[in-house]
């Protein structure tokens, strides 16, 4: 009967060890920003704790925003400032601003399984032109699953 007990009681703590772990991997995402461009090394992570890491290779500055959408990645709404409409969208999950040149930001998210997009999302007079990141590119898509 002991050695039964003991048997019971090392089961239950494998049992209990097994439903406490984590549930989902996560992962992570190096990204590039440059202009035109947004570019990640993966397009598809683990649903749980993402860790993106982002590099300014251009010589503007950039930022990144990480979006939660079902709107196709390239066809965001936009807003009056010729930026995207960030509310409209979608929902803000995080976003790294005021990235300069060769400057590397990290940010970390919990996702939940669904379509998401890295985005830069600034508008600025450059030149004497505007310059919309997102309408000339800036944008890659990110699916969690």
């Amino acid at each position: 009967m002991r050695d039964l007990n003991k048997w019971l009681t090392g089961a239950a703590l494998v049992l209990v060890g097994s439903v406490s772990a984590p549930a989902f991997a996560g992962g992570k995402v190096n990204v590039m920003l440059q202009e035109w461009r947004v570019v990640a090394d993966t397009k598809k992570v683990s649903p749980g704790e993402v860790i993106i890491t982002v590099q300014n290779r251009g010589k503007e500055k950039h930022e990144l925003v990480l979006l939660k959408t079902d709107v196709p990645y390239d066809k965001l709404p936009m807003a009056k400032d010729g930026g995207i409409d960030e509310t409209g969208a979608g929902t803000v999950i995080t976003e790294v601003e005021d990235i300069e040149p060769k400057m590397i930001k990290t940010m970390t998210a919990n996702l939940e399984p669904g379509n998401y997009v890295l985005l830069c999302n600034v508008v600025e007079v450059e030149g004497g032109s505007l310059e919309e990141h997102y309408k000339m590119g800036m944008r890659v898509p990110l699916l969690v699953q």
